[in-house]
């Protein structure tokens, strides 16, 4: 009987510490691909408002290629960016998908 506890409480630490892992390694998000909608549930302390705010620069400046683009968007800082440092991918644009980001930018 013992040694069944024993096993049960192992068990339930080793489910525990897999909990932990699994959630503070959430899956990265591509930036320059993704909707508001994921980078809010993805990236710390992006809500929806500077999730939207991401796209919209994106739209009109184009992709981003590093983080220092990124901290050129209005709300979003360096502890924002360092907080996702590990989070964020800045895959390159296809030729096809630079023509659609062109075409979404605003004309003047």
């Amino acid at each position: 009987m013992k040694q069944l506890i024993h096993t049960q409480y192992i068990a339930s630490i080793v489910c525990f510490l897999m909990l932990v892992f699994v959630s503070s390694h959430a899956m990265a998000v591509d930036i320059n691909s993704a909707n508001a909608k994921e980078i809010a549930a993805e990236l710390n302390m992006v809500g929806m408002k500077k999730a939207q705010d991401i796209i919209n620069y994106r739209k009109t400046h184009g992709m981003f290629k590093s983080s220092r683009d990124l901290l050129k968007v209005p709300g979003i800082g360096e502890k924002i960016v360092e907080e996702n440092r590990g989070k964020i991918k800045y895959k390159r644009a296809s030729k096809h998908a630079n023509k659609a980001t062109d075409s979404m930018k605003p004309t003047q």
